[in-house]
C-alpha cells in the first residue's frame, strides 16, 4: 500500500509541476502578445500623427504660397540679406514695402 501511495504522490507532484510550468509559459506568452499589441498600437498612432502633421504642413504651404511666406527680392541698401517676409495682405505701394495687416 505504501508503494502505491508513494507512486500516486509522485504522479500528483509531477502533474502539479507540469501544470505550473505550463501556466508560467502561458503567462509569458500573454505578456509577449500584450507587449507586441501595445507596440503595434503605438506605431499606428505615430503613423497617424505623422500623417496629420504632413496634412497640416501641406495646408500651411498651400496657404502661404508654398514656401512658408518668404520670397526673395532684390538686395538693396535697406535690406541686409535681401530676404523679406511677405504676407497675403502686404503689398507694394509706390515702390515702398508695406507690412500693414
Amino acid at each position: 500500500m505504501q508503494a502505491v501511495k508513494g507512486k500516486a504522490d509522485s504522479a500528483t507532484a509531477s502533474a502539479k509541476s507540469g501544470l505550473e510550468k505550463a501556466d508560467a509559459t502561458f503567462q509569458e506568452k500573454q505578456k509577449e502578445i500584450t507587449s507586441q499589441k501595445r507596440e503595434e498600437r503605438m506605431l499606428r498612432l505615430q503613423r497617424e500623427l505623422d500623417d496629420a502633421e504632413a496634412r497640416l504642413h501641406d495646408a500651411l504651404a498651400k496657404q502661404t504660397g508654398g514656401n512658408g511666406g518668404i520670397r526673395a527680392v532684390g538686395t538693396d541698401a535697406s535690406t541686409r540679406s535681401g530676404w523679406i517676409p511677405t504676407y497675403r495682405t502686404a503689398g507694394l505701394r509706390n515702390g515702398a514695402r508695406s507690412f500693414h495687416l
